[in-house]
């Protein structure tokens, strides 16, 4: 009989996952007295140092969706008589200053923060409101250190914009990621009494993100909804620490709706007695213009017979409404340039808009003494006040 032969296990490599491999790895943790780094990226945590007073509804919103950080809310209950006290303590003080001060705007704010306290020893003391500490804590992060001061700066913005100021914890950076994590230790002292604020609860539950509290603007209309389902009532001309302007970006592939929300805005906007001006190229909006509700006027540009937006006519400057306008209308005076002066070098960029590639320099400057010529054959010169002239006396295009 002959033997079996054994066959020898085959040797196979296993090649190392290192994508897995990093997933698994714990992330190294470098700390220093103002900065606190995670893995790759390199972070600094801050603490909110200052709150308005008087906050709105949802007003922790703001403050929780900042860009690459993440926020920590803590809230300590604490018991209300000895706030009382101290609120007590606080209104015999203010009165006292109240008294010897003889700044009139002082006097003013200060009998303001006294009514603001009445009227938290009212809801503490009369309807036994819970109170508690409150602190807020934000961890900014980011890939490079360039990146991570560029962020911190917005985002310093954005808490400003919310009355907020906030606060690097300045050798507490290793209490306070130990405080922020997971699996940390909350309402750490060392990093808490930093920031920490007294609030009713009230103010605590009323501002929290998970609220996605609409718009509701004062003198505004229903715009839709939010993806929560929430109201937007918006006045697009109220003026705000969030809202600057009145300027509107919408964007959309074809067909979204664009044109339709746009004649939504208009006819709310026209039904509060608003004026709107539209250039329509694509001739969209002329039914609108047409509904009787609106009863609208729809002008050709380019030739109609009820109106014409003519290039030549100089229009009179508008007077200055600010110091820095004024600065410049006295520019203008040093200088004695004239309206037609300045409707030349606006028609340059017009022409030079309207024929692009066309307007050579030598082009532009034929183009100069021809409107001169032009003007000063319809009765025009340097020192006319063309707010004088009528619309059919100026020359067309």
């Amino acid at each position: 009989m002959k033997k079996k032969k054994i066959e020898k296990p085959m040797s196979v490599e296993e090649t190392v996952n290192k994508n897995i491999l990093n997933l698994i790895t714990p992330s190294g943790i470098e700390i220093d007295a103002t900065s606190a780094h995670i893995g790759e990226n390199y972070g600094k945590i801050y603490t909110i140092s200052y709150y308005p007073q008087k906050v709105d509804y949802g007003w922790l919103a703001d403050l929780c969706n900042l860009e690459g950080t993440s926020a920590t809310i803590e809230f300590r209950y604490t018991d209300s008589a000895r706030m009382v006290q101290i609120f007590n303590k606080k209104i015999r003080e203010l009165k006292a200053e109240k008294e010897t001060t003889r700044d009139e705007a002082e006097k003013q704010q200060l009998e303001v923060a006294i009514t603001d306290l009445k009227i938290l020893i009212n809801r503490l003391a009369v309807e036994k409101e819970p109170v508690g500490y409150f602190n807020i804590m934000l961890h900014v992060q980011a890939p490079t250190k360039e990146e991570l001061e560029s962020r911190i700066k917005r985002v310093s913005s954005a808490v400003s914009i919310s009355g907020c100021n906030m606060m690097l914890l300045r050798f507490r950076q290793k209490q306070a990621l130990q405080a922020i994590a997971p699996y940390g230790r909350p309402n750490c002292a060392e990093v808490s009494n930093v920031g920490e604020r007294n609030i009713p609860i009230s103010t605590f539950t009323g501002g929290f993100p998970m609220a996605a509290a609409g718009i509701n603007d004062p003198d505004g209309y229903f715009l839709g909804t939010t993806i929560n389902d929430r109201l937007v009532i918006l006045n697009q001309w109220l003026r705000n620490k969030d809202r600057v302007n009145s300027n509107w970006f919408i964007t959309g592939l074809p067909g979204v709706g664009k044109s339709t929300i746009m004649k939504k805005i208009f006819a709310y906007e026209i039904a509060l007695g608003r004026k709107i001006i539209v250039f329509d190229a694509e001739k969209e909006y002329i039914s609108l213009a047409n509904d009787p509700d609106i009863d609208g006027e729809v002008i050709d540009c380019s030739g109609g017979t009820t109106g014409r937006i003519n290039p030549l006519q100089i229009r009179s400057s508008p007077k200055p409404t600010t110091e820095e306008e004024w600065e410049d209308e006295q520019f203008y005076e040093d200088k004695e340039v004239s309206e037609m002066a300045l409707h030349i070098q606006n028609l340059r960029a017009f022409f030079t808009l309207y024929l692009p590639g066309e307007m050579s320099t030598g082009k532009r400057a034929v183009l100069e003494e021809l409107l001169i010529k032009l003007y000063k054959k319809f009765g025009i010169d340097w020192d006319t006040d063309c707010s004088k002239i009528p619309n059919e006396n100026w020359p067309v295009m």
